[in-house]
């Protein structure tokens, strides 16, 4: 072989050399940066609402029953004033009812023939100043200057020494209310109560007794009246 001819041979045999050497690493496509990580949302603190005390709800009562008794008119038991609870000479008015609830008070008076309270007469357990609620309006006149009844359950006097009652435990109460009242009507009456809270209670008319001018017809008791 001669020199010129293995002086070719050297360039590829270095090109076979480095022809034979390890392919250079792959680099892969840059991946996309993370997305940044958001903030949770802010919850809203709840939004406390008003309350409005509407006060514990009204007290209830009623009526089974009013009526003007057999012997109205026919006994002497009361006194006109308030806290007298004995004969005065003068017949009561004597009306038999029976009622369910918690009366503090109650009241009798002279209705026209709607019913309604005329201001003619009235009577209450009432005493000193009290005055009338507003749903007797009609009926101004303050407990003092009233009549007073005197008020029985069977055998025991329901009123204290100066006319008034206790509130009366629950339950049904057959009561005789009697009233002494020289000025007395002979028309129709009707009974209200009042209970603790004040709330009214509409109770039946008694009717007048027969041949009497002005009576009203019976009326059925009334709802309570709110405050």
């Amino acid at each position: 072989m001669s020199l010129s001819k293995s002086a070719s041979l050297v360039p590829l045999s270095l090109l076979a050399l480095v022809g034979c050497g390890d392919p250079p690493p792959a680099v892969s496509p840059e991946a996309p940066p993370a997305p940044a990580a958001s903030a949770p949302a802010e919850t809203p603190a709840p939004v406390a609402s008003a309350v409005v005390d509407a006060g514990p709800p009204a007290l209830k009562g009623s009526f089974g029953s009013f009526v003007r008794a057999a012997n109205s008119g026919k006994v002497d038991k009361v006194g006109e004033k308030d806290g007298v609870f004995k004969a005065d000479g003068v017949k009561d008015l004597v009306f038999e009812g029976e009622f369910e609830g918690p009366a503090a008070a109650f009241f009798i008076a002279s209705v026209d023939s709607t019913g309604a309270p005329n201001g003619d007469f009235d009577a209450d357990t009432l005493t000193g100043t009290q005055s009338f609620p507003t749903e007797l309006s009609r009926a101004l006149n303050a407990g003092g200057y009233t009549a007073g009844v005197g008020i029985y359950e069977g055998d025991k006097l329901l009123n204290g020494p100066d006319g008034a009652i206790s509130p009366l435990a629950d339950g049904k109460h057959k009561l005789t209310f009697y009233v002494s009242a020289k000025t007395a009507p002979k028309d129709a009456v009707r009974v209200y109560a009042m209970l603790t809270d004040k709330t009214v209670v509409t109770g039946p008319v008694a009717e007048a007794p027969a041949g009497k001018a002005g009576a009203a017809k019976a009326a059925p008791a009334a709802p309570a009246a709110k405050k």
